[in-house]
């Protein structure tokens, strides 16, 4: 297609952009369908080589599909929240801000009866995508932040291990994992990410169903473990080790909250190989 003028113009166009908006006919009910529909979509008015689409449903909702090569995800949710919080904040006072009128302007292609072809080929690929994905949202409020940080347990290192422990379940086997870290040893920061899965945190999952191993509140054994090994991190500053290798640490683990039981070594009980 780019060696049409015309189609290089509108690719130059489209490369320039700072983001694109699709508005989306679809009005999705709750947060699950609004995620899959921004995850996925039927691929016709997106455009997933750029980093950032905002994506405006029929219904007034709205959010964001990211494509993630140019920045991790905290820049991205930044750029998000503040537009989510601006538009509050004028919807409250009736105007726009004085913020400029904007014109469209179409930019157009051509096209032959083989990329058409292609599109064809391409929509069909992601339909068969996006029925091969299930998406549910759930909000977790038995506890939360405010019952791990008087412990020093870091929540971000707690929910690591609760994912290890809920992919075990249901897949039989331990996922290698890695998450955004961020490091403070270059100015401004610098993105970096953090192998949370390690032995200490293999051992404490497969413990946790294995019934020849000791349930019981207080830190100590696998626990202890857990939370004084620190998960490997590149750049070696004390944001990444934020997660730690049983996904339940800072420095100690001190008295559990009233939701989770921790665990310790009962007789037996080895863990299986990562």
């Amino acid at each position: 297609m780019a060696q049409n003028d015309a189609n290089r113009r509108g690719f130059a166009a489209l490369d320039d952009a700072l983001f694109f908006v699709a508005l989306d006919a679809a009005a999705p009910s709750d947060v699950s369908e609004a995620s899959r529909r921004l995850l996925l979509s039927d691929a016709r008015n997106r455009y997933f080589d750029k980093a950032l689409v905002f994506v405006i449903f029929k219904n007034g909702t709205g959010g964001l599909n990211g494509e993630h090569a140019p920045a991790d995800a905290p820049p991205a949710v930044r750029v998000l929240a503040e537009a989510a919080t601006k538009s509050r904040a004028y919807a409250a006072v009736g105007e726009l801000g004085g913020a400029a009128r904007v014109v469209a302007e179409e930019v157009p292609f051509i096209f032959s009866r083989s990329h058409v072809e292609a599109f064809h080929s391409a929509e069909t690929a992601a339909v068969l995508l996006e029925h091969s994905v299930e998406f549910r949202h759930v909000s977790f409020k038995t506890f939360g932040k405010a019952a791990l940080k008087p412990l020093d347990v870091s929540p971000d290192a707690f929910v690591q291990a609760a994912l290890q422990l809920a992919h075990v379940r249901t897949h039989g086997r331990v996922a290698a994992t890695y998450e955004t870290a961020g490091t403070r040893r270059f100015a401004r920061g610098r993105t970096e990410t953090t192998r949370s899965l390690t032995p200490a945190l293999a051992a404490f999952v497969w413990a946790a169903d294995d019934p020849a191993v000791k349930v019981r509140l207080g830190g100590g054994g696998l626990t202890r473990a857990a939370c004084g090994e620190g998960g490997e991190a590149p750049g070696g500053d004390c944001g990444a080790r934020g997660v730690r290798a049983g996904g339940v640490g800072g420095g100690g683990c001190g008295s559990p909250p009233a939701g989770p039981a921790h665990l310790s070594e009962g007789a037996g009980g080895g863990a299986p190989p990562l």
